[in-house]
């Protein structure tokens, strides 16, 4: 809230032009459609890609119900994260709709991958970087080159093992 003076002729007063707030809700769920309780819903612009501490930021509830309010018009793209649960990247626009209905975002199982690595001699070879990098999935009209990359890395153990989780 704003005190805002009296329209009135005296020049010295201040005029305030407020614009209409951003105010949207939604709710986060798994495929089995059980709330997801702590999950990260961040809202940010393409100038802010690799800077994710001037993203917007918001918690869902235990309900997995969150509030996205105060972001400003160039931050379009949605990132959702939560815990044991696979990435979601979208657009702002899945947050808004025409007759004011709550987004509903599910989030599948997250995946993981392992595996041992062996030499030629199949003797196992540790420490070596294993990484699983997200690329294009073919939903070009997602606009792929303005999310954060996403990436996941490990070192392979003394008998060659590695394991990636939270894919």
């Amino acid at each position: 809230p704003v005190a805002v003076q009296p329209i009135s002729e005296d020049l010295n007063r201040t005029v305030f032009r407020l614009r209409t707030a951003t105010l949207m809700a939604g709710v986060v769920v798994s495929k089995q459609e059980n709330p997801i309780e702590g999950a990260a819903v961040a809202v940010y612009a393409k100038s802010e890609r690799w800077e994710p501490a001037h993203w917007r930021k918001f918690t869902t509830d235990a309900a997995g119900v969150f509030v996205v309010s105060g972001v400003s018009r160039h931050q379009q793209y949605l990132y959702v994260t939560a815990s044991g649960f696979a990435p979601h990247f979208g657009l702002r626009s899945e947050l808004e709709s025409a007759d004011g209905t709550p987004a509903r975002i599910v989030l599948p199982a997250a995946a993981r991958a392992f595996g041992v690595v062996l030499d030629e001699q199949g003797l196992p070879r540790s420490g070596l970087r294993v990484e699983v990098s997200k690329t294009r999935d073919g939903d070009d009209e997602l606009l792929y080159d303005r999310y954060p990359v996403v990436s996941r890395s490990t070192t392979t153990d003394e008998s060659g093992y590695y394991e990636l989780s939270e894919l």
